[in-house]
């Protein structure tokens, strides 16, 4: 089974908004000192575990867009930074999708005709599903590259 990495940067991000980490790392079932290892690795379960659970603990329904869209976020994510300096929206899309499983254990499927462009997030295993949390988070973050325009033109 592959580990991914559980960036520190979670804990700083959900803190943030309000959300106890130790909690949802209890809620979780990891181990509360995980952010202090050399290189915090779970299984894609686990992240999606630890992610379902920081969502479920979310009381205000805006949290998410405003994770998303909060001043400086791309500073959480070198990702995140690379997609947000892009010079339209197609290519901040791209980015997104082509960098997606540094972020977790995630992938960005872009399809394109001529009137739209389409993101399908999905799990690198097909029976895990996309916690909610991380489905807003997502769709805010494309809706952010949108205003970019699409073209480079």
């Amino acid at each position: 089974m592959s580990r991914v990495f559980l960036d520190r940067q979670y804990a700083k991000l959900l803190s943030h908004f309000g959300i106890c980490v130790d909690e949802v790392l209890r809620r979780s079932g990891l181990a509360e000192d995980i952010f202090l290892h050399k290189t915090p690795m779970v299984t894609s379960a686990e992240f999606m575990r630890f992610m379902d659970v920081a969502g479920s603990m979310i009381t205000d329904p805006l949290v998410p867009i405003k994770i998303a869209t909060a001043d400086q976020i791309e500073t959480f994510s070198p990702p995140i930074f690379a997609a947000y300096c892009s010079k339209n929206g197609r290519t901040c899309i791209d980015r997104l999708g082509r960098y997606k499983k540094l972020m977790g254990p995630m992938r960005y499927i872009v399809t394109e005709d001529s009137e739209t462009i389409r993101v399908e997030i999905t799990t690198e295993c097909s029976t895990e599903p996309i916690p909610q949390f991380l489905t807003e988070v997502g769709h805010e973050q494309q809706r952010y590259c949108v205003p970019a325009g699409l073209s480079g033109t």
